[in-house]
């Protein structure tokens, strides 16, 4: 195992092996979950995370994200798959309020038996949550969705299920938005390290 590599069980997993089980995290209506033939499809996500102190005690932690995809089925294969990957940090001076850090998109074709792996590009947040003054962003949870050739979903999993019970308002989220636990975008003065 890799050094920097954990693996913890629950919601905020560092890597995450899940057989297809889209009854638990279903969409907001208006967008189509198939299941069909997907059974032996499995996603997985690797957070290597290195951290350390800069300037005091402020926290600085830099974050590589892998996808990682395998059709366990012989005789199946999927094409024109379409997978995107979200990050978002909390802010330390205001607790509820997000930001999304990091959106990557990534499209592949999985053939019968097959495997894909998407390395995403290294993301960095630094905070402070010691003391009176409090700043910067702190890793909080990811998402991954997978939809097919027509758009349907068929994964979604991440660290807030909530989230990913409104779906499409998650997805309209982009890189740099702020935004609260109900997913309402937020207008906010950027601090330190934002």
């Amino acid at each position: 195992m890799k050094a920097g590599f954990r693996t913890r069980p629950g919601l905020e997993s560092a890597a995450l092996l899940v057989a297809m089980a889209l009854g638990m995290t279903p969409p907001e209506a208006g967008a189509k979950v198939t299941t069909a033939g997907m059974a032996n499809f499995s996603v997985r996500l690797a957070r290597h995370r290195s951290a350390k102190n800069i300037c005091g005690d402020d926290r600085r932690t830099t974050f590589n994200f892998e996808v990682h995809v395998k059709n366990n089925d012989f005789a199946k294969a999927y094409t024109g798959l379409r997978g995107k990957l979200y990050a978002y940090a909390e802010r330390a001076n205001q607790r509820g309020v997000y930001k999304m850090i990091k959106t990557e998109c990534f499209r592949f074709d999985l053939p019968a038996k097959g495997k894909y792996a998407h390395a995403c590009a290294p993301v960095t947040v630094k905070f402070d949550r010691r003391g009176t003054l409090k700043y910067g962003l702190k890793y909080k949870g990811y998402a991954v969705v997978v939809r097919d050739s027509k758009g349907n979903v068929v994964f979604a999993d991440g660290s807030n299920k909530s989230f990913l019970r409104k779906l499409t308002a998650f997805e309209r989220l982009h890189e740099g938005a702020y935004f609260d636990r109900k997913l309402s975008c937020q207008q906010v003065r950027r601090g330190i390290y934002e």
